[in-house]
């Protein structure tokens, strides 16, 4: 890796492709850029240098673009510097977690589209989307894409220029069926290959895959494309609709247009049920704790009622004991329970006509009892005293 290039000085290595190498490198205001310098091994080819040096001028305007600030050459090397983004691409993310979920995916076609469109407007067809071509700023909430690339770009007015020697006009996984045909390409061609990299990014894998680019290629001119359904039961059977007309062989069966695919999905998305995982978890997590939460006041409900109707059975039988004069009193229970101190049988002395050497207590005989009704004042009584009836 070289230290400097002209005027600006390379701070490490970003990437490289069919093109060039990009290097991340600061230029002469200070600012961190993505410098993309044309491959040593193309130099000779005079179509490449003319489509490396044409690249720069198709960057339009847009938000969801990335920025060309210079462009020229430096020892005979074409070279032009572009706004440096602090993210990842696409295919980086779903490296790292496999796939997204639909909501995740919403800004980024939307923000795909919508430079799409730009570029469409301008007579420009990417030719080449895909997502190691698409950078996602994951610091901005939500993401903010970028369409970058544009190395094997052209112009519809300019269909017939010519596609350098070793470079592919697209990447077999997502070209359109004419387009893999070297057939007229228009902007429809990149509504399918958006289609592709949407259904890439919802299944973690490509409609059509294989070892063989030719094998690749012909998948996607004669079989019918699979549902995301397939690989990913989670997406709603909307979206998954909406990806299918993207997918359509026939240019006149998919979208007029990249921003009609990206407002097609995100209504399907709003009209369809939650599909993220951890708000259908927290979902179900809720609904359990509501359901335990009536179960434990049915519980309460019914052991306080159980409570009341033992004590009634309690005073039922304390009154019937009273009245067969089984116990010469009941007190009735209540849930309050109040603590009496008990009543003692009461002694007498009776004095002995002899003296004896032992004074013994007596208890003194009792009548014959009389059974007496429970008390009408509602103030708990003492304790129930049993006695034994004289003989």
């Amino acid at each position: 890796m070289p230290e400097s290039f002209g005027s600006y000085k390379i701070l490490g290595t970003l990437g490289s492709g069919g093109m060039g190498t990009v290097y991340r490198a600061r230029d002469a205001k200070r600012r961190v850029v993505a410098l993309k310098v044309m491959s040593p091994e193309l130099m000779e080819d005079r179509t490449a240098r003319w489509r490396f040096e044409r690249e720069p001028k198709l960057h339009v305007s847009h938000p969801n673009i990335v920025e060309v600030y210079d462009s020229g050459n430096v020892d005979g090397y074409p070279f032009f510097a572009m706004r440096f983004v602090e993210g990842k691409t696409l295919s980086h993310i779903l490296a790292e977690q496999a796939r997204l979920t639909p909501e995740q995916f919403l800004p980024v076609i939307q923000g795909v589209a919508a430079g799409m469109d730009a570029v469409h407007k301008r007579g420009i067809v990417h030719r080449d989307v895909k997502p190691s071509n698409i950078l996602v700023d994951t610091g901005k909430r939500p993401w903010h894409p970028y369409l970058t690339d544009f190395g094997v770009a052209m112009l519809l007015a300019d269909h017939t220029a010519p596609t350098p020697t070793g470079v592919r006009s697209g990447t077999p996984r997502y070209m359109a069926p004419e387009q893999a045909k070297r057939q007229l390409v228009s902007a429809q061609s990149d509504v399918y290959s958006l289609g592709v990299v949407a259904f890439e990014a919802l299944t973690g894998r490509p409609p059509f895959d294989s070892n063989s680019d030719t094998s690749v290629i012909e998948m996607h001119q004669r079989m019918s494309p699979p549902s995301v359904r397939a690989y990913n039961p989670n997406i709603p059977v909307n979206v998954a609709n909406v990806i299918l007309r993207a997918l359509a062989k026939d240019p006149d069966g998919r979208y007029k247009s990249a921003g009609e695919f990206a407002l097609a999905y995100e209504k399907a998305l709003a009209i369809s049920p939650v599909t993220n995982t951890r708000t259908r978890t927290a979902l179900v997590m809720l609904l359990m704790v509501s359901i335990l939460a009536v179960l434990v006041a049915t519980g309460a409900v019914l052991y306080l009622n159980n409570r009341s109707s033992g004590v009634g059975e309690a005073d039922a039988t304390a009154t019937a004991l009273a009245a067969s004069g089984v116990i010469s009193d009941t007190a009735v229970l209540s849930n309050t329970l109040t603590l009496e101190p008990t009543l003692e049988p009461t002694l007498t002395e009776e004095p002995s006509a002899t003296p004896r050497p032992t004074r013994r207590a007596t208890v003194a005989p009792s009548r014959t009892p009389t059974p007496v009704p429970p008390a009408a004042t509602e103030t708990p009584l003492p304790q129930a005293t049993a006695t034994l009836k004289a003989p």
